[in-house]
């Protein structure tokens, strides 16, 4: 049955807000898709990884996808399942992405 949910290892389940199909994409799948060409492949792992923070190879690639300068809707998606959590591990990543980010970026606006 596809009901949206994404299966993280051994983490607790998580809607990942998405159109349903991500059923049975695990850790080392959503990482690989943080490598993937296509923003929505990166946009996914982005909302995936957000679920499981705190690991340092899992931080590690998701304050990249904080920092993607290919395509603003990989950032955006990564740093909502970020806030969404409303835990100091994902703001600590979301403040670390935000210290080293460019404007051009979209991690910050520029000042008018």
């Amino acid at each position: 049955m596809d009901d949206g949910k994404l299966l993280i290892t051994r983490a607790v389940d998580v809607d990942p807000g998405g159109g349903g199909d991500d059923v049975g994409v695990e850790m080392g799948e959503a990482l690989r898709l943080a490598r993937s060409q296509l923003w929505s492949d990166r946009a996914r792992a982005g909302r995936h990884l957000s679920a499981v923070v705190g690991r340092k190879p899992v931080d590690t690639v998701v304050r990249s996808l904080l920092l993607d300068s290919a395509n603003t809707a990989v950032t955006d998606a990564t740093a909502e399942e970020l806030l969404r959590r409303r835990d100091a591990a994902g703001l600590r990543l979301i403040a670390a992405a935000w210290h080293v980010a460019e404007p051009e970026q979209g991690i910050i606006s520029p000042v008018a």
